[in-house]
């Protein structure tokens, strides 16, 4: 898959340069400091032993668009409670299927804007000692609205997910979305 965006592309030649013997690099071996460009978009989470996943360090980039760090917060906790599940879903395919996953999603940030996202993510194993991890690349494509609720001191992640695709790493892509 080529991506509109470079950054994309970046990430996906680098997570591959990186791949061991049994195919997917850990967090030991992806460096995020190899890609300055793209480290300030990037989210980086945990897959807890509970199938929680959570978020382990937040680009400059998106704590600044979001107006809120969402280090240490679990993404059940600010996914919509609507599309929440299905993208929690998704991405522990991701990690079972050996997949990447590209999506794009309408979120509700605590500023009032509404925005429309790109993200990539690619599956990184457990080290020894260490929980799998996932790295996220996000990309605003584009602020569609307002809230003009009074709520807008909400973080709603996911509100919906016009386009998800699984992204075939070397080992395939499951069928569907569950």
């Amino acid at each position: 898959m080529k991506f509109d965006h470079p950054l994309f592309n970046e990430l996906l030649t680098y997570w591959k340069s990186r791949c061991n013997n049994d195919g997917i690099p850990t967090g030991n071996d992806f460096d995020l400091i190899d890609l300055p460009a793209a480290l300030p978009d990037v989210t980086y989470w945990d897959l807890q032993p509970d199938q929680r996943i959570k978020c382990r360090m937040t680009g400059t980039k998106v704590v600044e668009r979001m107006n809120v760090d969402i280090t240490g917060m679990f993404l059940d906790d600010i996914l919509s409670p609507g599309e929440g599940p299905q993208m929690l879903s998704a991405l522990q395919t991701m990690y079972s299927s050996r997949c990447g996953l590209w999506f794009r999603t309408q979120n509700h940030h605590p500023n009032g804007r509404i925005v429309l996202m790109e993200t990539f993510s690619l599956p990184l194993a457990a080290a020894e000692n260490a929980l799998p991890k996932c790295i996220t690349l996000n990309n605003q494509l584009e602020t569609i609205g307002y809230d003009q609720s009074g709520d807008s001191d909400a973080l709603i992640l996911g509100q919906a997910f016009p386009i998800r695709e699984f992204v075939d790493l070397g080992w395939g892509t499951p069928e569907t979305f569950e």
